[in-house]
């Protein structure tokens, strides 16, 4: 629609323009004709004519100036106008004592002449300042003073030609013109022949409005040329510096009428266009916005609603967020029939005080509370026994409480019957870790993605999205890592279940390894070094084929990437090798990070094991990464191993057996980079720094 709008406009204005430059130009060559017929008739009075009209013209421009200062407030254009108000009156004073001019019945032609060069010292000083300053796009300064000084000048110029009869001679009788007349003509010839030149050759100068003012001080010049020349008062040179005068006058008219009264329109027109067209653009941003919003939180519902644990939030005691999850634990169907109702309903009278205090203890000290048992009741009245962890959530500014809920029921009916009583406590202790770590890896992003949509919609309810669009921008990239982070949690989870479970096979094809961790490391070299690790890949065979899946392979080879990344800094190294050793093929992925205690080496691939924090830079994780790497190597029918040195960095070393799969062919690897990329982010997702 704007584009639309451009175009007829631009279209209407360029015909509008043609037609306008043929009308000047047809009433300029009328005026010309009628002038050029008058002098033919009558010299002087073709003489008063041009003057008079160039006297108006003057006038007119002292009058705009003026009336124009209090919205303009440019100095620059009433300094012009008032110093035209001068070189009128001069001219005027030109017309009045010329020959036949009357008024004073002064036969004197020498006094006109004064009068009309008083008027040109004037007009190219005012011309030189004003072109300076123009030229440099400033204001004059203190403009009252440069308007006092033309003033006082042109009242002694005044006294010393009409009172004191000092002023130099410019016509005599018997000579004609005299030689000061002649020089002060070229003088002035000179300067205005000066300021055209550099005007024209500054860019700025030659584009807009501008381009009148080059055209007056042009036909200035050429006027004052005439008028050195010229030895007959009525010859055809004489004649062009009046005409030339007159045009000048006019193109200085039609400067300061453009610049302080139609441009100031055109700008307002121009202002409207654009504003319509910014207030399209951001509507449609407003929509994508709003349709990118909708989605992501189809998407984080669904993410949620995957996990297998209930989660739920509350504010105000009252559901307002539940997963997939707690509806079946509380044996409800849809969200609607649940979110806003009383928590406190669906706990067991017995636990009522319990929640009450650590609800308040959450509220007040905002800390994450210790995992308990409790006892929840569904819809249909049955028990159910939980074990739940709490941690501190805000909902648009109100302080909220985000719960965690595993079902304990089975473990219980486990430990009423007796039955594998070791196993259960076993089981129990791994659900207990497990919860500890869970709750901290799904709050932390939870809080960061809904603290981020609670501020986009707060830019959306106050209509300031367009102004903030960097910073949603920010708030999508960071929900985005978030995300990304659930989701490695959830493949994570899941890939564990079934290999405990045996239910993850491998697709087994015939690869060329060397190119399979090749390729997967240097997919991800550009974003290592942005966080100003250098990384080296080398290999002593360039091809060696075996059966593997290449998927899971790259996602082993990603994670041992992720961890030397989080605990390797800056400036340090990451190298990746890989060596034949006939049956074997052994990988080693090794970095100069801050390596790990001996004591801890043993634990780092147990499940929900991880090395203490002191060793780690603070660097939080589920514990179950090298735990699935390890499980992964192993369905190879491989094996991986660690060496480290605290201080000086830590080796992985992976060995995978040489085998092919019954099919002759050979495997092409086909590379989906798209794929490819969104594994990286997923594997990549909880680094921070």
């Amino acid at each position: 629609m704007v584009r639309e709008l451009n175009y007829y406009a631009e279209k209407l204005n360029n015909k509008k323009y043609k037609l306008k430059i043929m009308e000047k130009l047809t009433i300029g060559v009328i005026i010309m004709l009628i002038l050029y017929h008058v002098n033919i008739k009558d010299y002087f009075i073709f003489h008063n004519l041009v003057e008079i009209l160039s006297v108006i013209t003057g006038f007119s421009i002292f009058i705009i100036a003026k009336n124009t200062y209090g919205v303009s407030k440019n100095s620059n254009f009433m300094f012009l106008g008032m110093c035209f108000l001068l070189i009128s009156s001069f001219d005027f004073l030109h017309v009045l004592t010329s020959y036949n001019g009357g008024i004073f019945n002064i036969e004197k032609y020498n006094l006109s002449i004064q009068f009309y060069l008083v008027a040109r010292y004037i007009q190219t000083s005012v011309f030189f300042l004003f072109c300076i300053f123009n030229l440099k796009e400033e204001k004059i300064t203190k403009a009252s003073n440069f308007i006092i000084f033309h003033y006082v000048s042109a009242l002694i110029f005044f006294f010393l030609i009409f009172k004191f009869h000092y002023f130099p001679v410019c016509y005599d009788p018997n000579i004609g013109l005299t030689l000061f007349k002649r020089i002060s003509e070229y003088i002035m010839f000179a300067i205005f022949f000066i300021i055209t030149v550099i005007l024209f050759n500054n860019n700025k100068a030659r584009e807009g409005m501008s381009k009148f003012l080059i055209l007056s001080t042009a036909f200035m010049a050429a006027s004052q040329l005439c008028f050195a020349v010229y030895i007959n008062y009525t010859s055809i040179i004489s004649i062009l510096g009046h005409i030339f005068k007159l045009i000048s006058f006019y193109f200085i008219y039609k400067f300061i009428v453009n610049i302080t009264l139609q441009k100031p329109y055109d700008m307002i027109f121009y202002e409207l266009r654009k504003a319509y067209g910014d207030l399209e653009n951001r509507t449609k941003e407003l929509e994508d916005i709003n349709k990118k919003l909708n989605q992501s939180k189809k998407n984080y519902q669904a993410l949620l609603d995957f996990l297998p644990y209930a989660m739920f939030a509350q504010c105000d005691g009252k559901f307002v967020f539940v997963n997939n999850a707690t509806l079946k634990l509380l044996k409800y169907e849809n969200y609607s029939d649940i979110l806003g109702k009383e928590v406190m309903n669906y706990v067991h009278e017995d636990y009522h005080k319990i929640i009450i205090d650590r609800m308040n203890k959450v509220y007040k000290e905002g800390i994450t509370t210790d995992l308990i048992e409790i006892k929840l009741i569904a819809k249909d009245g049955e028990i159910i026994d939980v074990e739940t962890k709490s941690s501190p959530y805000v909902l648009k500014d109100k302080k909220g409480v985000l719960v965690v809920a595993g079902d304990i029921r089975e473990r219980k009916d486990a430990q009423k019957k007796g039955k594998a009583l070791e196993e259960a406590k076993e089981c129990d202790r791994v659900k207990n870790e497990f919860m500890a770590n869970i709750s901290h890896e799904l709050r932390t992003p939870l809080n960061v993605i809904f603290g981020a949509l609670q501020l986009i919609e707060y830019y959306i309810i106050n209509d300031n999205i367009y102004e903030n669009k960097q910073n949603i921008k920010k708030y999508i990239k960071s929900m985005k890592q978030n995300s990304y982070r659930m989701l490695k949690l959830v493949n994570n989870l899941i890939d564990l279940s079934k290999i405990d479970s045996g239910f993850l096979k491998l697709n087994l094809q015939n690869y060329n390894i060397v190119s399979v961790v090749e390729d997967i490391t240097l997919s991800v070299v550009q974003y290592i070094e942005s966080k100003g690790i250098n990384i080296e890949f080398d290999t002593e065979v360039e091809e060696k084929y075996m059966a593997c899946d290449v998927y899971v392979i790259e996602r082993i080879i990603l994670n041992l990437l992720s961890n030397a990344i989080k605990f390797t800094n800056k400036g340090g190294k990451i190298w990746v090798n890989i060596y034949d050793k006939g049956d074997w093929i052994v990988i080693k992925v090794k970095d100069s990070g801050i390596g790990i205690p001996e004591d801890k080496i043993e634990v780092v691939f147990d499940r929900f094991k991880q090395v203490d924090t002191s060793f780690t830079k603070n660097i939080i994780g589920s514990g179950i990464g090298l735990n699935l790497v390890k499980s992964l190597v192993e369905l190879h029918g491989g094996s991986i191993s660690l060496k480290s040195k605290v201080n000086v960095g830590s080796e992985f070393t992976i060995k995978l057996p040489v085998k092919l799969t019954s099919e002759n062919e050979i495997a092409v690897t086909i590379d989906n980079a798209q794929e490819k990329v969104e594994r990286i982010h997923i594997e990549f997702s909880d680094i921070y720094y």
